[in-house]
């Protein structure tokens, strides 16, 4: 997706500890996006289930960047995805969550038609929200 004439590549980010049986569906669903991401990274924060062994395939099909980590909690997991990252943008999904499949198209469309308006900061936050707001029919 074209964001101010620029491709745009969105690092997908998803922290996991003991999620095993849930974690697929998180993965699938940034798989399935309209728009895809540059890369999935899942960062394992020291799971003592079957993370490892329900995400091999996943792994040997090059579907996603697998780290696992000493368990250090959700944000330090974050941080270590963020610095092997290599997409434009970065996007976090819990593990236990999943993004409905035109996520990344609606975000991306927003930031399309906001960032056009050259606008920054505090003016961004209220362009975004209202931007949000009205896709919502939240007003």
């Amino acid at each position: 997706m074209l964001l101010r004439e620029k491709i745009i590549k969105i690092s997908a980010i998803i922290p996991t500890f003991n999620r095993a049986e849930v974690l697929p569906r998180a993965i699938d669903s940034i798989i399935n996006q309209t728009i895809s991401c540059h890369e999935i990274i899942v960062i394992d924060d020291g799971s003592t289930d079957k993370t490892f062994e329900i995400l091999k395939e996943y792994i040997e099909n090059k579907q996603i960047v697998y780290k696992k980590t000493e368990n250090k909690g959700v944000s330090a997991a974050r941080n270590d995805a963020i610095k092997l990252a290599s997409g434009d943008w970065i996007s976090f999904l819990d593990s236990d969550d999943e993004w409905l499949p035109i996520k990344n198209e609606k975000q991306l469309e927003i930031l399309n038609h906001y960032m056009s308006r050259e606008i920054f900061n505090d003016e961004l936050k209220y362009y975004l929200q209202e931007a949000v707001n009205n896709y919502f029919n939240l007003s």
